[in-house]
């Protein structure tokens, strides 16, 4: 597929257009659709990859002969990694986005994104240290 194919259509030129200031060149719209595409397709892929990780692990301890709830709980942790990571390159995106020309609904976008990976990275912390707890326990007891 030709660039030209690629930049001249689709979301991110729509979403560029958009955002754009008024009167900027074609040069300027196509650099922030590139911009866009930077921050967005990464959280996409990161969002797949995790996912897909995550039911190959989900499937490995399902099978496995005694699935244990520290298995599932790193299952769980590491999907939510992958998540943060997807939210981190979409908060750019929109900072980027949002940064040109704000409107009140892209505001908002962007602020419940920053809400969402802000929970999502505290309760994850809270977790993970609930998880390195009851391995020292669960250590202290075997030994």
């Amino acid at each position: 597929m030709p660039v030209e194919g690629f930049w001249g259509a689709g979301r991110f030129t729509s979403l560029a257009e958009r955002v754009a200031p008024a009167g900027s060149s074609t040069c300027t719209t196509r650099l922030l659709a590139f911009w866009l595409s930077v921050a967005l397709l990464p959280a996409i892929a990161i969002v797949a990859f995790g996912s897909a990780r995550a039911v190959f692990s989900i499937g490995k301890v399902a099978v496995a002969a005694r699935p244990d709830e520290s298995d599932q709980r790193a299952v769980w942790l590491d999907y939510a990694r992958w998540l943060v990571a997807a939210l981190t390159f979409q908060l750019a995106a929109d900072i980027v986005g949002t940064s040109f020309a704000p409107t009140w609904d892209e505001l908002g976008r962007l602020a419940v994104v920053a809400v969402m990976r802000t929970f999502l990275s505290y309760f994850l912390d809270r977790e993970m240290e609930h998880a390195a707890r009851l391995r020292a326990t669960t250590e202290g007891r075997t030994t």
